[in-house]
């Protein structure tokens, strides 16, 4: 049942600072003009739930919305009509934007919540009843903020005797950022299991291990050993599978289409570029071949694939949606625009119409518009494995600490389902380094995702 203190929660989590004074006088579009340029700081509060975003140095006033950045240099956009009241702080002056580093620079109230995810993460590795498969990425887990026992039990179960539980073992010591065993992965190469060689292909590009049986999955018919191969053939810098990658980006089959564009992208360079600008200009190409060109050449900053991407958006075509989630995420107006129109439209409630959404918000969350962060918190209350899980790697990926006094509710869940996740995500954001080696597992996760194709 949905509780109604949930949204409070998620408000508080993204307030900042009070303001020194209280609300300025006039139309909001008024004050916002006025403080535009000034070096004044304002406070937005929010119609829905009383969300104050304070500290922001006011850049562009629109018509219907305006565009400001907050303390740390991130840009944000509200609309007009989503907002209660601004208030100007008085004798506020622009600060110095201080970044910190990826790994280090918690508050302390963050360090708290990063205690408290530890000790439920403990608890949960050293229940007898826990599962294997949690146990794992418990120790993964913990192994990242240096529990020796963890590394232990995760180097004890790779040398196990069943692949499967090596391999999964194997994920833990990579996301941990311990040494993962060559020899381990060959034989996951190797297996019968696609699954698993699939696995073993991803631990092999993300650790940088070559082997020719990577380039005997690549020309599999299969696409489930075909497209892992390929992205961990581009994590390896292998150019010599360019000839592949251009025959699968036009593939009747959309795992072996999405592997191609990850793999051009990563690989990158002025020849790629020129490839797909030549499809791109193809009259005869199809519309999904267009969009999976322009695709790569927004990926690698080629104006040529946002052009693509933004005429998309304005013909309200098949590709639109794809179009505002890429150009919301650079905080375009039209893109922002697009997608709470999606938001606030009725849907059937599907598992892939209600991950569409936490793509949808997620999207415009990293755009700078911070109302959408309560949609995400929404979908958490969702009874659905998958989406929660949308939702988690969405928080974590996003490497946003505001977020982290909301997961300290979900940390202390009885629901270990709910625990352990929140537990993850929380490490996620701490640390970039954790951060940066889940976005690789979850990468190749998503992959095998219904709902992107």
């Amino acid at each position: 049942m949905k509780s109604a203190f949930w949204p409070l929660l998620f408000a508080a989590a993204f307030s900042f600072a009070e303001p020194q004074a209280g609300a300025a006088g006039g139309g909001v579009q008024q004050t916002l003009a006025k403080a535009a340029g000034t070096g004044n700081l304002v406070t937005v509060v929010l119609k829905e739930n009383q969300l104050k975003d304070a500290n922001l140095r006011v850049q562009q006033v629109f018509s219907d919305h305006f565009r400001a950045v907050d303390e740390s240099g991130t840009p944000v956009i509200y609309k007009f009509d989503s907002i209660a009241q601004v208030q100007v702080q008085a004798g506020a002056v622009e600060k110095k934007v201080f970044t910190l580093p990826t790994e280090v620079g918690l508050s302390a109230d963050e360090q708290a919540i990063l205690e408290s995810a530890k000790t439920k993460a403990a608890q949960i590795f050293n229940e007898k009843n826990t599962d294997q498969d949690l146990k794992i990425r418990m120790a993964a887990f913990l192994a990242v903020f240096g529990d020796k026992g963890s590394v232990e039990y995760l180097v004890k179960l790779a040398a196990a005797n069943d692949i499967a539980i090596q391999l999964h073992a194997a994920q833990g010591l990579f996301l941990a950022g311990e040494s993962v065993p060559k020899e381990l992965i060959q034989s996951g190469l190797k297996s019968g299991n696609r699954a698993l060689r699939a696995t073993a292909a991803c631990l092999a590009g993300c650790t940088g291990l070559k082997d020719p049986a990577l380039n005997t999955m690549l020309q599999d018919r299969i696409a489930e050993l075909a497209a892992p191969a390929a992205r961990a053939l581009a994590r390896l810098g292998d150019r010599a599978i360019l000839p592949n990658l251009l025959v699968m980006l036009d593939a009747a089959n959309a795992e072996r289409n999405d592997a191609a564009v990850f793999a051009l992208t990563t690989l990158g360079g002025p020849d790629i570029i020129e490839q797909m600008k030549t499809l791109l200009a193809q009259p005869a190409a199809t519309e999904p071949y267009k969009e999976r060109a322009a695709r790569v050449l927004y990926d690698l900053g080629d104006p040529a694939g946002q052009n693509y991407f933004q005429a998309a958006l304005r013909a309200s075509t098949a590709q639109s949606l794809t179009a505002a989630l890429l150009l919301a995420e650079k905080g375009e107006w039209n893109a922002v625009e697009y997608l709470n129109g999606r938001l606030q439209r009725r849907e059937d409630p599907s598992e892939c119409n209600l991950i569409a959404r936490v793509r949808m918000a997620a999207s415009l969350v990293k755009g700078g518009d911070l109302s959408a962060s309560v949609t995400l918190q929404d979908l958490l209350r969702e009874d659905n494995p998958l989406v929660i899980r949308a939702v988690y790697n969405a928080i974590a990926l996003s490497g946003d600490r505001r977020y982290l006094p909301i997961l300290k509710l979900y940390i202390d869940s009885t629901k270990t389902a709910i625990s352990e996740q929140a537990c993850f995500t929380a490490g996620a954001l701490a640390r970039g380094d954790f951060r940066g080696r889940l976005a690789q597992i979850v990468r190749d996760d998503e992959y095998k995702d219904p709902c992107l194709h």
